[in-house]
């Protein structure tokens, strides 16, 4: 798997239930803290002989229906759209593990690319422009921070790139990108109503394991990664719902090419039923919200 990032981190704990909310006023504000992990390792074994001339695979495309064509070869580009500056350790941390995990999909590796969205509910400033500008990328997870959601979505739906949010909890945001917005959080009226929280999460021995793990892999302070845990957790789990709903609804052609049709893909979201996630099981309805 590529990872389009140079894996040095630095993690600011933040307030994230504050900064997925839809108001300048209630933007994260900063600790400053940090770790650096220990970069995952690599090694290139010297060749014994003169290696065969390979051909590099033709870039995948986007078709004029939106369906994204990828030549055999190639990869599966997914993008991280998040705020690299505040929380990019919880949410691309929770990504990375979960496609380490997840493997390959019909022999296609996963290429994940992360997207500076600033966290800025404003049209002039997000990073959905850019994802909607790369015809390889197939799905996003994000945007993180849910006025930058709401702004996005629009820019996402035009170019047909389903997104699974793992933050932006405000609510109503399907009305903004109806047919490619998905989330694994609740939203504020569902918190509300059932009386549940995504801090509540905390207390399943499948989040603490995954902390504990991401502690033990990056010999990170446990007490900063606990303090952002469940959104490490609920990243996972939005990587997770994307990447099955890739398997679900890819088709294999005759030439090895591999064809994500997105209104499949976006059906197949929303078919998720039951899927079993660090959070716990996962169902999502036909807008998008995560079933209580």
């Amino acid at each position: 798997m590529k990872v389009t990032r140079f894996i040095i981190w630095s993690l600011f704990l933040v307030s994230l239930l504050a900064a997925c909310g839809s108001t300048p006023e209630q933007d994260a504000t900063q600790t400053a803290a940090s770790w650096t992990a220990t970069p995952l390792p690599t090694s290139t074994p010297a060749p014994t002989s003169t290696p065969e001339p390979t051909s590099t695979p033709k870039p995948s495309v986007r078709d004029d229906s939106g369906n994204v064509i990828i030549p055999a070869g190639g990869k599966i580009r997914i993008a991280v759209l998040d705020p690299t500056d505040l929380f990019q350790d919880m949410i691309f941390t929770g990504v990375l593990l979960a496609v380490e995990d997840y493997g390959s999909i019909t022999g296609f590796e996963i290429d994940l690319i992360e997207i500076d969205d600033y966290c800025v509910d404003s049209n002039l400033d997000h990073g959905a422009e850019t994802a909607a500008s790369d015809p390889t990328i197939v799905g996003v997870v994000g945007p993180i921070c849910s006025g930058a959601t709401r702004d996005s979505l629009p820019v996402l739906e035009e170019a047909r790139i389903i997104t699974v949010s793992p933050a932006a909890s405000m609510p109503g945001l399907f009305d903004f990108g109806p047919s490619i917005f998905n989330r694994v959080i609740f939203d504020e009226n569902q918190k509300a109503t059932a009386g549940i929280h995504e801090d509540d999460f905390m207390e399943l021995s499948s989040v603490q394991e995954f902390l504990q793990r991401i502690i033990d892999r990056f010999n990170a302070p446990a007490d900063q990664i606990e303090d952002g845990g469940i959104f490490f957790a609920l990243s996972y789990d939005a990587a997770t719902v994307l990447l099955a709903a890739i398997e679900e609804s890819a088709t294999l052609s005759p030439d090895g090419t591999l064809v994500v049709d997105w209104q499949a893909l976006a059906q197949a979201v929303r078919n998720t039923a039951d899927l079993e996630g660090l959070t716990g099981n996962i169902t999502i309805d036909d807008q998008g919200n995560r079933v209580p």
